[in-house]
């Protein structure tokens, strides 16, 4: 099996120890894309994830989306009525072209699911 994982303006393959990892959950990788696959290299199943995977100690797109959480939590404690669904659906509709992401539906779910963690 490969994990492609979707970033701008492209997608790079995740080496299997990466996504064997306890710590990977791949509901929190929602532009992630599995695919199956019998023809790899030897190379591939290598230890060498270091180069082939997504460098230990980044996020992904927790620092791109921060300003952008910061924007829905204001709007949030702004108004009273308003929901965190609508919120970032809005902002999503608004600067969607600023927003990493494969989809409006990611974007929406990713953001979405970081507003919640933060305000539990």
């Amino acid at each position: 099996m490969l994990v492609v994982e979707e970033l701008f303006p492209g997608g790079r393959l995740l080496h299997p120890d990466r996504w064997k990892e306890e710590k990977y959950d791949p509901t929190d990788f929602p532009n992630d894309w599995f695919l199956l696959t019998r023809d790899l290299p030897g190379e591939w199943f290598s230890s060498k994830a270091t180069k082939l995977g997504r460098p230990r100690g980044r996020g992904g797109y927790a620092a791109k989306d921060a300003p952008f959480v910061d924007v829905i939590l204001e709007r949030l404690d702004e108004s009273e009525g308003l929901t965190v669904h609508g919120a970032v659906v809005d902002l999503v509709d608004q600067h969607g072209d600023e927003i990493p992401g494969a989809s409006h539906e990611a974007k929406v779910s990713r953001l979405m699911k970081r507003v919640r963690d933060l305000r539990s």
